[in-house]
C-alpha cells in the first residue's frame, strides 16, 4: 500500500464482511514485538454451511520463521471449536510452494486445480484448492 486511505478501505472491507459474517481478520503479531507482520483470517465464510476458507499473508522479512504455522494452527482451532466450522479450504498460487507445503503439513489435502482463479497484477494464475475437515 501506498496511501493511508488504502489501508483505511481494506480496513473498512474487513470490518464489513465480519459485520455481514462473510469473513473474519486478525493481524498477525510476533509475541516480543508489538507491531504487525501479516493478516489471517476467514474468507467466504458460511456459518449456515459451516464452512470458511483461510487466507493469510506475511511480511516477506517473517516467512520460513514458524509464523504463518502457529497462526494458521491458532485459526484453524477457533474455527472448528469457536465458529462449529465442519471445513476449511484454503486456495493457493501453484508457485507458492512455500505456502502449499505448509498446508500439506497441517493436514490440508489437495483437492484440484482451480485454472485462472485468480488476476494479480492484471496476469490471470491456477490455484490449488485444499481442505480441512474436522473429524474431532
Amino acid at each position: 500500500m501506498e496511501h493511508m486511505d488504502q489501508a483505511q478501505a481494506l480496513i473498512d472491507f474487513f470490518s464489513r464482511s465480519y459485520a455481514e459474517k462473510r469473513g473474519i481478520r486478525w493481524g498477525i503479531e510476533r509475541k516480543e514485538a508489538k507491531n504487525l507482520i501479516g493478516t489471517i483470517g476467514f474468507n467466504q465464510w458460511s456459518p449456515k454451511h459451516r464452512r470458511a476458507e483461510v487466507g493469510y499473508e506475511l511480511l516477506p522479512e517473517s516467512w520460513r520463521n514458524g509464523y504463518a504455522s502457529e497462526a494458521i494452527s491458532a485459526v484453524l482451532r477457533f474455527g472448528f471449536q469457536e465458529l462449529k466450522l465442519n471445513r476449511i479450504g484454503a486456495v493457493v498460487f501453484k508457485e507458492n510452494v512455500a505456502s502449499n507445503h505448509l498446508l500439506t503439513k497441517l493436514g490440508f489435502q489437495q483437492e484440484g486445480i482451480l485454472r485462472d482463479y485468480m488476476v494479480q497484477d492484471g496476469k490471470a494464475h491456477d490455484t490449488y484448492i485444499y481442505s480441512l475437515l474436522n473429524r474431532i
